[in-house]
């Protein structure tokens, strides 16, 4: 059986029969920009398995950057049964949501399906852990493909949240419907400072409004995408809002929505020397020392710059993140950093 390969923006997939390889580059010298890709991954994929509801990966080589899953189906396309296939990927990112995940990545070739029509959701190397609000108070970079790109992507007005996956996910609905991406990318200029400026300007020029308004015939549909792709993500709806006003439970969502704004936190006092406090805690995890891997984390999946330099320690963070459970630390952090933000 012939090796399918699917290059992607920071890896590359490998499809054998019922095995899926994903690899991320590498080098001999331990240093690696792709490390911290990897790690968000595999963090990620151990949190979701821990739970038996998503599926998990296995076979994980650190010093390779590479690991496997079982084959999930192919990239979703546009298909008359669209309203059927989106309450679907809407249950998948609630599974997500409810595991406090922010995918930030949501798009067609993220989400797969398979002969039965079961929906399957890839690729945690842009996702970050959140608070218990879903909110993410000292995250201060956003990485996102493009065409499904949240305004919070480039502007810091408001606090990053799991609303990036609600606009995400109305870009996703459009697609699904009409068969061609809401925001296009530049047709002269295929780089990515020119792809980012072009879909800010159909932000700014709001043509995503006349889109709808033009293409989409059925009045529920209309409201349901201007509502996801507000501007304003405190008045978004949240994926259990969604899927209520798909199955009639609810005809608005204006007294569902939270009107205060999310505002931005800046300054943050994290583990600033990592390769330092990864030494450290290359022994057994245990009580006394969970404050500090817990800050740690915090900064592995939540900093995007964080494993510029120190690829030599992939191989114990993922150690730990299989051993211990890292929503708990999580909870700790993010209880001391409330404290920290009121003050």
């Amino acid at each position: 059986m012939s090796i399918r390969t699917i290059e992607g923006g920071v890896s590359v997939v490998e499809i054998n029969g019922d095995v899926v390889t994903k690899k991320y580059p590498s080098d001999l010298c331990g240093y690696c920009r792709y490390c911290r890709y990897f790690i968000s991954d595999v963090c990620f994929l151990s949190i979701l398995g821990k739970n038996k509801q998503f599926y998990d990966s296995c076979n994980i080589k650190c010093k390779e950057l590479s690991y496997q899953i079982p084959y999930l189906g192919e990239p979703i396309q546009q298909t008359d049964l669209y309203l059927d296939i989106f309450k679907k990927i809407l249950l998948k990112v609630k599974i997500l949501h409810d595991n406090r995940i922010v995918h930030c990545d949501l798009k067609f070739a993220n989400i797969l399906i398979d002969n039965d029509q079961n929906i399957n959701i890839i690729d945690f190397s842009h996702s970050k852990l959140a608070n218990h609000n879903l909110e993410l108070p000292f995250c201060q970079t956003l990485q996102q493909t493009y065409c499904i790109m949240s305004p919070e992507a480039y502007n810091l007005k408001y606090m990053i949240s799991s609303k990036v996956d609600i606009w995400s996910l109305g870009c996703v609905f459009y697609s699904l419907i009409i068969g061609k991406d809401l925001f296009e990318l530049s047709p002269d200029i295929d780089d990515d400072d020119a792809n980012e400026i072009y879909v800010i300007k159909q932000h700014t020029e709001k043509v995503h409004i006349e889109k709808i308004e033009s293409n989409i015939k059925i009045p529920q549909y209309k409201y349901l995408l201007s509502c996801m792709l507000d501007f304003e993500p405190e008045r978004r709806p949240t994926v259990d809002n969604i899927l209520d006003f798909l199955d009639h439970k609810i005809t608005s969502f204006d007294c569902y929505v939270n009107h205060k704004a999310l505002k931005y936190f800046s300054g943050y006092s994290h583990v600033k020397n990592v390769s330092t406090a990864i030494a450290l805690h290359t022994k057994i995890i245990n009580k006394k020392n969970m404050k500090n891997v817990s800050k740690m984390l915090f900064r592995i999946l939540l900093e995007p710059d964080l494993m510029d330099e120190g690829g030599e320690y992939v191989e114990c963070i993922v150690k730990m993140c299989m051993q211990i459970d890292v929503r708990k630390l999580f909870n700790d952090w993010y209880d001391l950093s409330d404290v920290v933000v009121k003050v």
